[in-house]
This record gives structure tokens, C-alpha cells and sequence, in this order.
């Protein structure tokens, strides 16, 4: 009726959670008003938060390879590969992993 005071109604939830992010109610703007012959309006701000991206990482392979025709690698060169580079985000500069050894004999020469 007119001359009575009308607050906003809080709403049932202040925070949701999306895919995306959280939608959280900040306030309405105003915290009450009086009726005077018309309706009234509360209007209710609520601000989203992304959620944060999920760093994506890549790794770095190496492999070794003959370079003599008809020549597979022995099994000593073969266990010299370096382990893989892990958790290397975009934009890193990668380098290969020198092996230990850079010269192996064997019965074959």
C-alpha cells in the first residue's frame, strides 16, 4: 500500500557456477524504497568470473635414426635416446637433450 516500505527479496542463491565460470550477486540498487502510488523496481548487479584456462602442455620426442644405408642402430646406441621434455607451454623455446655419449664401439666397429 502507499506509504509502505519495500526491500528487495535476497536471492535463493548469490554464487553459480557455469562451464564457463561463477556468476556471483554483488547488491541491489537500492536497499529499500517507499511505495507511492506505482510499483517499484530493485535491479540486482551480478558479476561473472571466467574460470581459469587449463594450461595445455606439450612434450618434446627424441628419436635416433641411422644415417648408413642398410644399417640399423645397435641396442647401445639406442639406449642413449634422452628422455622426453615434459610440461612445455606454448611459446617455450625447446632444445634437443645431447646424449651422454656421442661415440659407441662395437663389435662391428
Amino acid at each position: 500500500k502507499d506509504g509502505s516500505q519495500a526491500t528487495p527479496t535476497q536471492p535463493s542463491q548469490t554464487e553459480v557456477k557455469t562451464a564457463e565460470g561463477t556468476w556471483s550477486f554483488k547488491s541491489y540498487d537500492k536497499a529499500s524504497e517507499t511505495i507511492n502510488g506505482a510499483d517499484v523496481k530493485f535491479v540486482g548487479t551480478w558479476e561473472f568470473t571466467a574460470s581459469p584456462v587449463p594450461t595445455v602442455t606439450h612434450k618434446a620426442v627424441h628419436e635416433f635414426v641411422s644415417g648408413t644405408p642398410g644399417k640399423e642402430l645397435p641396442q647401445e646406441v639406442k639406449a642413449l635416446l634422452p628422455a622426453d621434455q615434459t610440461n612445455l607451454k606454448d611459446g617455450s623455446q625447446a632444445t634437443p637433450t645431447q646424449p651422454s655419449q656421442t661415440e659407441v664401439k662395437t663389435a662391428e666397429g
